[in-house]
């Protein structure tokens, strides 16, 4: 049979007609080519190209636990090469659990293939991923080394292809660090130092010195708590126990005096040291900083993350004012001046040197690792700009500590730069909780059909009063804010604002308690009037005996307490971050056999009328000392009723003491990465306009005015001079183009009293 030769110059296919039947320039059925074709021209190309391979399931679904089924993939047709996305976990749909999670011991991978070298890579592995067959990656976009996806079971996630190809499968093992969403530093840096140590032993004669373990950071001048093991002592007689002396004693011990101590110390206690980082460093030599700096300004300190893929966290919540007057803000007998032309020269600030105490979510040499943290923005804003500049960056590799944070010595220096506008107004990351759908448009990523957060509770159970600052261990607000004060005669309103771990704020929660009191009585709903505190009898100088029990010397000024009565219960609409399991009751630990914690063991023994459904078990979590949360990857019970955890970290030390009564410790939390993370308490308060007015005299005398038959009708007579003038507003309507005296309606409360 002759052979049949043909050429395909038209480049059209026709299957209408037998094979032996087609015309010249036609072809039946084609494979591996590609047709190219002008916009303009009716003329086009055909031209063969490589043919599809069959990869063998091993090449890229099968690993060292076996086959895993392909839940979703991307062609990444610039470099010749796949990502597959694997999971052998079959779970629930996340939209009907929203607290599902992934087992520890179900396998997750992202791999990439290569076409032109035919091997593949695992960029990210682990539990952690939380894929599920019945959650299929929906969408997956690739900007630039940045690997987007989504699967509207977790959030949306990213990796860095490039960071995972030359770093391995163990640089990624974290949610926060395939987050699209970064981590929310909410807590402030704080301006107080705190020294915990346990009491050895006393002087049973004087009861006034005892010994604690070394300490070389304890100083003459702090302030001192005792902690009796279960509750707060309460400080001494004098409202304030001053640390005295601290001398030398034996090897490994420090032997501490107190003053007006005014309780029984117990070996076994626990001492807290305090002392305020606010200092006045000007008379020292060698100080480096600018004494004059922050003489006329307020100013505030706050600090943010930058991650290794150059983005940025947003803002943590901004410190009070740093202020602290000269001389304390107290009038010592010599301000002359303050009477003739009602200036206080004293009344600037005396504090040039400031530690900023900045917490990190982990071990200062572990951040780096742990939550990808590359450096640490340090922010300053004072009170009369809107602006937020940088006062220096750390990089996170110079970092040695083993603390959970890092302590900068900020000395009167000015800022390095100012951030731009948008970063100012950025209060949370714009990246939903859960999308179904992702696209990239001009380099930016636009999510689809998405959920922004979680459902919120409806009310949290609160009530809020005033009490006098306290200076105890959990509450050190008279050392760190020695001369802020609640402003009185305002009316507050309270509320709650939940976050989630990665800056997800809920709207304000309120209180569903509706009494509303003063300040002299007790806890009411979320908003309170705090009226003026005045003196009784009068002229006694005693403001109120509740508040001020060693007179208005020794008040150190209010503060707004809430007092939380029920914990937020998690639910399908409203998950928390960590949730109590069913075994989260606690379990009473038995006091005469030692409790032991490392870095990756918790051995404790419980009495024996403890339940073993209260034992934690594997993959349940507990409180941790330096991250918050610790997984337990093994229970042994060999020696019950003593066990022994094997965990990812070491847990807090709460959990070495007898804590079965503890409402805010639990023994077992299930963790939801998505759920409520944390809080603030955010105060309302629009009553802005107040008028500070100096008076360098008054005179009063009764029946001054010409018509008046009252005999106890009472008339006074001030002078307002310098800046005082403008601060009264002045009554303008119904007056004529000649008055020249006016009327005011402003109502004015005499605070500052001279003694007679």
């Amino acid at each position: 049979m002759a052979e049949a030769k043909n050429n395909f110059l038209k480049a059209k296919m026709n299957q209408d007609l037998d094979d032996r039947l087609l015309p010249n320039g036609e072809y039946r059925t084609a494979q591996n080519i590609l047709v190219g074709k002008s916009e303009e021209d009716s003329v086009g190309t055909v031209e063969n190209i490589k043919g599809n391979t069959v990869l063998s399931s091993t090449q890229i679904s099968d690993g060292i636990y076996g086959p895993m089924n392909i839940i979703g993939y991307f062609m990444d047709a610039t470099n010749d090469r796949i990502f597959t996305f694997l999971t052998d976990f079959t779970g629930v749909d996340i939209e009907n659990n929203p607290i599902a999670s992934t087992p520890s011991d179900a396998h997750c991978s992202i791999r990439v293939y290569s076409i032109n070298t035919d091997t593949y890579s695992i960029l990210v592995e682990g539990s952690f991923l939380n894929f599920s067959t019945q959650n299929p990656i929906i969408a997956v976009n690739l900007l630039e080394d940045l690997l987007f996806f989504t699967d509207n079971r977790n959030q949306p996630r990213k990796i860095n292809v490039n960071i995972a190809l030359n770093e391995g499968a163990s640089h990624y093992y974290k949610e926060n660090h395939i987050s699209v969403s970064k981590y929310n530093p909410y807590q402030p840096i704080s301006l107080v130092k705190e020294i915990k140590e346990t009491v050895i032993s006393k002087d049973p004669a004087t009861q006034t010195i005892f010994d604690v373990e070394e300490n070389l950071e304890i100083v003459s001048g702090m302030f001192v708590v005792v902690l009796d093991g279960n509750s707060e002592v309460i400080s001494g007689t004098d409202g304030v126990v001053v640390l005295t002396a601290v001398p030398s004693s034996t090897p490994g011990q420090t032997t501490i005096t107190i003053s007006q101590l005014g309780y029984d110390i117990e070996p076994g206690y626990t001492a807290c040291f305090l002392a305020s980082t606010m200092t006045d460093e000007a008379d020292v030599v060698t100080w480096p900083g600018d004494p004059d700096y922050l003489e006329d300004k307020f100013v505030r300190f706050a600090y943010r993350f930058k991650f290794e893929d150059n983005e940025y966290s947003i803002f943590s919540p901004f410190t009070q004012i740093a202020f602290i007057p000269k001389q304390d803000g107290y009038f010592l007998g010599k301000e002359k001046e303050a009477v003739s032309s009602t200036i206080l020269s004293w009344f600037e600030n005396r504090i040039n040197n400031i530690e900023l105490i900045i917490p990190l979510p982990d071990k200062a040499n572990k951040i780096n690792s742990s939550y990808k943290i590359s450096s640490i923005d340090v922010l300053y804003k004072e009170s009369d700009s809107v602006v937020v500049k940088v006062l220096d960056t750390i990089n996170t590799n110079s970092l040695t500590s083993e603390n959970p944070f890092y302590t900068y010595s900020y000395q009167s220096r000015k800022p390095i730069r100012t951030l731009p506008q948008d970063q100012t107004v950025r209060v949370y990351d714009k990246v939903p909780v859960v999308a179904k759908t992702q696209e990239i448009s001009s380099n930016r990523i636009i999510y689809g059909n998405f959920l922004t957060k979680h459902t919120p509770p409806d009310v949290i159970n609160y009530t809020v009063n005033f009490q006098p600052k306290l200076a105890t261990c959990d509450y050190p607000d008279f050392v760190e804010y020695p001369n802020h004060n609640v402003k009185q005669n305002r009316n507050y309103q309270v509320g709650f604002v939940l976050s989630d771990k990665f800056g997800r704020q809920s709207d304000v929660i309120l209180s569903p308690v509706s009494k509303s009191t003063t300040s002299g009585g007790g806890f009411g709903g979320s908003t309170i009037y705090a009226e003026y505190i005045k003196d009784d009898p009068p002229g006694s100088g005693i403001h109120d005996p509740s508040f001020m029990p060693n007179g208005v010397q020794g008040w150190q000024g209010n503060s707004l307490i809430v007092q939380v009565n029920d914990p937020i219960q998690g639910n399908f609409d409203t998950p928390l971050y960590a949730t109590p399991t069913g075994n989260s009751a606690g379990f009473e630990l038995d006091k005469t056999t030692s409790t032991t914690i490392t870095e990756t063991t918790y051995t404790f023994t419980v009495t024996t009328s403890t339940p073993v459904d209260n034992i934690p078990v594997k993959n349940n979590h507990l409180r941790g000392k330096f991250i918050d949360y610790v997984e337990v990857t093994g229970v042994d019970s060999s020696s019950a009723p003593t066990y022994t955890l094997t965990v990812s970290g070491q847990v807090s030390d709460s959990y070495a003491l007898n804590q079965a009564n503890n409402k805010d410790l639990k023994f077992a939390y299930v963790i939801n990465p998505l759920g409520w993370y944390s809080y603030k308490v955010v105060v309302k308060q629009t009553e802005q306009d107040y008028y500070n007015v100096y008076l360098p005299s008054a005179f009063a005398a009764e029946n001054l005015l010409e018509d008046s038959t009252d005999t106890n009708s009472k008339v006074s007579y001030i002078t307002l001079i310098n800046d005082n003038i403008n601060k009264i507003p002045r009554d303008l309507s119904e007056v004529g183009p000649d008055q020249k005296q006016y009327r005011s309606s402003v109502r004015l409360f005499g605070r500052v009293n001279p003694f007679v």
